[in-house]
């Protein structure tokens, strides 16, 4: 994209689409009298902006096209909202944000967002450049969680869970995991590996198709003081997993959508194929009597089907749900409403 004062800027992969489908473009100065909702307004009206100047204002703007982000686009459009405020953007280069100032700190933004921009000018979204500052906060600090005796460490472009709300969940299957042998597929950080191995399992096996993943996961083992009992592997589901399990864990992808990296694999499940592919594979890992622990959120139950998807796939493959809880919350990502549900499967 060519922008005047600046050439040929790179757009990331994950974001050209909402570029692309912009209208123009509009370089505004935090240093300015801009107001926030001057903004708020050009978003509406699909523009591109652009933002220069003092970092601390830039952070407030963005703040409040947050707090007013209902203004965006219907209560029902959550994409097309998510799409404009994507297009609030800082000019970066390397490590630098171009032409802003007051921006206090070192960070290797490349190692963060992916895609060789190598020397070239690109485009970072302030809401990606937010999500960098906290993934990195715990990074450094870890994220702790009432039922785990340990923090959970992050790696770039590893999904972490937005609050305890959904791994929780888990947290009431402890009972299940003593003495059993525990397969944790799409492990991410490694949580639910940990919440296992700390409830008494006997061994996990921790998978992820997500070389970030896997070494966040070991890192996580490691320092939970559960190296020796789980075991992580990089694998693309069951590929590379030959054992049978006592229980097998599935946060599913949740959303009906083509992911544009890493990381949104463990969103996004594109025509639910990694969701069929789990139960058309799952039962020849089970043990006797063994159970799958899936998790699945009905966000896309209205307009993709997702639940119905589940209850015909597991009619099909002999399986049975022989118990169920659920949580209420508001999803981050889309603003909406939704219910996670945690399933347990058996054979028939």
């Amino acid at each position: 994209m060519n922008i005047d004062g600046y050439g040929d800027v790179y757009i990331l992969n994950e974001y050209a689409e909402s570029v692309k489908s912009s209208k123009d473009y509009k370089i505004c100065s935090s240093d300015s009298d801009i107001k926030p909702s001057e903004i708020l307004n050009y978003l509406k009206a699909d523009m591109l902006v652009i933002m220069t100047g003092g970092y601390v204002r830039s952070s407030y703007i963005m703040n409040y096209v947050h707090h007013y982000e209902y203004e965006l686009a219907s209560s029902k459009d959550t994409e097309t909202r998510r799409v404009r405020k994507s297009r609030l953007c800082y000019i970066a280069r390397e490590n630098s944000l171009v032409d802003v100032r007051g921006f206090d700190g070192e960070i290797n933004f490349r190692e963060w967002i992916g895609g060789d921009v190598g020397g070239r000018l690109y485009l970072l979204p302030l809401r990606r450049m937010e999500r960098i500052l906290t993934d990195i906060r715990r990074m450094e600090e870890g994220i702790e969680f009432d039922f785990l005796e340990s923090k959970i460490y992050i790696r770039p472009f590893v999904y972490v869970p937005s609050d305890s709300s959904v791994p929780v969940m888990y947290a009431k299957y402890s009972g299940a995991f003593r003495n059993k042998i525990i397969a944790d597929i799409g492990t991410g950080t490694g949580i639910l590996a940990v919440l296992s191995a700390q409830s008494g399992a006997l061994r996990v096996i921790a998978a992820d198709i997500n070389p970030a993943a896997v070494m966040c996961a070991e890192n996580n083992a490691e320092k939970s003081g559960f190296g020796e009992i789980i075991k992580v592997v990089e694998s693309d589901m069951f590929g590379n997993i030959q054992e049978k399990f006592d229980v097998i864990m599935f946060n599913a992808p949740w959303v009906q959508g083509k992911p544009k990296n890493m990381y949104e694999l463990a969103i996004f499940d594109d025509g639910y194929s990694v969701l069929k592919r789990f139960i058309s594979d799952a039962g020849a890992f089970l043990n006797p009597g063994g159970v799958i622990l899936l998790q699945l959120s009905d966000i896309s139950q209205k307009t993709d089907g997702c639940l119905d998807i589940l209850y015909n796939l597991l009619e099909s493959y002999g399986f049975y749900i022989s118990d169920t809880s659920s949580i209420r919350r508001k999803n981050r990502m889309f603003g909406k409403r939704e219910t996670v549900y945690l399933f347990e499967i058996r054979v028939k």
